[in-house]
């Protein structure tokens, strides 16, 4: 056995990307990590050559998990961030208005590299990152925070199981403030159905009236956030439209794709009550029972599953119900318009999952406007499908204006409501 290791080839801990390059590389005891870019020039941080912890063109994505948190308190002034990735979430929550930041990072080899994805677009410097392990961080800590964010830990990677523990979520809850929020991220495309089903029953026995959320309505990776509170209460959406009036916190969150508040509501997954029978009998993961290691090869196995396979049994089995979100003085005016939003929602993943291989140009506005469109007559205020259907009008404004025209007036028959569309035909088409 001895002569036969020596002789195998010693496993490959970097991966190259189809016409990329290694830009950067450091190995180290916890783990060998790289920078490598692709042929677009798309920059990634890769550990191992298995694992991608994020890249340049996910940023948008990155401050998304940073914000949604954050604007689920109501007024945070630190916030405690536990892996770093690329730091775009990091910096993402570094952006916002008086708010303390600082984060923990397990690996020294990855906080080396995070200067190869400093964002040209931050106001501020990159926040201050202790290396150490964030279970032993969140033990020894003494600080209280509004706010705790847990990264996509994968959970096939050694050690990533611990993370999702009862234990951990625990002690986790220790550390939050009175009304501190904690929300723990989790790679839907990384993850099977049992150990999904598992760390959601371990975050309720710490959480009883947890919540779950999307970040966006990508079907390529979708993540699942799980909002626990040491003091839930239900959301006013007044508060929220103050919050989004805001005028030094608008600036950040509007390109962000929040522009109002159902922008945030439509995102919410399911209650406490959904979120316990999805999870339904079984055991929990725990130290003395680490269901998510044990499960890790499956998690593995996972990876070569439709991305959004998971994501649509969630939303599928996960009925969402604004009695688990609102104040029952605030669900009169928005009930339906929720209702409205969600199925829209749901009717664009179902979409966005049936679209096979890779079109592009027309054939992708062939592929994708049916299922857009049947998005926004579910809820015109759904813009994930409208802003993408008008974008497809304008470009064919210069190939096809005929095919313009036809988009133009079916968007206006799904979605009387706006005008973009109708204001549009009539500067193009003039009768």
């Amino acid at each position: 056995l001895g002569t036969a290791l020596v002789w195998l080839p010693a496993p490959e801990l970097i991966k190259l990307p189809p016409g990329g390059k290694l830009l950067a590389l450091r190995e180290g005891p916890m783990a060998t990590a790289s920078v490598v870019d692709d042929a677009s020039g798309a920059r990634y941080l890769e550990v191992n050559g298995h694992f991608r912890m994020g890249g340049t063109s996910s940023v948008r994505s990155d401050f998304r998990q940073a914000m949604l948190p954050l604007l689920l308190h109501p007024a945070p002034r630190n916030a405690l961030f536990l892996g770093v990735g690329t730091g775009a979430t990091v910096l993402g929550a570094a952006q916002m208005p008086n708010l303390d930041v600082q984060a923990v990072e397990l690996s020294p080899e990855v906080v080396a590299l995070l200067p190869w994805f400093d964002h040209p677009a931050s106001r501020q410097d990159r926040p201050p990152i202790a290396i150490a392990d964030a279970r032993r961080f969140i033990v020894a800590d003494k600080g209280r925070y509004d706010v705790i964010v847990a990264d996509l830990f994968h959970p096939a990677l050694d050690g990533s199981g611990a993370l999702y523990t009862v234990e951990h979520f625990e002690a986790v809850k220790r550390r939050l403030a009175t009304e501190g929020v904690f929300c723990q991220w989790l790679p839907l495309y990384q993850l099977d159905a049992p150990s999904l089903r598992a760390i959601i029953r371990s975050f309720l026995a710490i959480f009883p009236e947890s919540s779950a959320w999307l970040n966006h309505y990508s079907v390529r990776t979708p993540m699942l956030a799980l909002i626990g509170s040491r003091a839930p209460k239900p959301l006013d959406p007044d508060l929220l439209a103050a919050r989004f009036s805001d005028g030094t916190l608008r600036p950040l969150i509007q390109p962000l794709g929040f522009d109002q508040p159902i922008d945030l509501l439509g995102q919410y997954v399911a209650g406490a009550t959904s979120l316990a029978r999805f999870a339904g009998p079984g055991p929990r993961n725990t130290d003395d029972f680490p269901f998510v290691i044990f499960d890790a090869r499956s998690n593995v196995h996972a990876l070569s599953a439709p991305p959004w396979q998971l994501l649509s049994t969630v939303i599928t089995e996960a009925k969402t119900d604004a009695a688990q979100l609102l104040d029952p003085s605030q669900r009169g005016p928005w009930d339906q318009r929720l209702d409205a939003y969600w199925q829209a929602r749901n009717r664009f993943i179902q979409a966005g999952a049936a679209l096979t291989g890779e079109p592009r140009g027309t054939a992708l506005i062939a592929a994708a406007a049916p299922g857009l469109l049947a998005s926004i007559r579910d809820s015109a205020e759904f813009e994930p499908a409208y802003a993408p259907l008008m974008s497809m009008a304008n470009a064919l404004l210069a190939s096809d204006r005929q095919a313009a025209e036809r988009l133009l007036q079916a968007i206006d028959e799904a979605a009387p409501s706006r005008r973009d569309a109708r204001d549009l035909l009539s500067r193009e088409f003039v009768r």
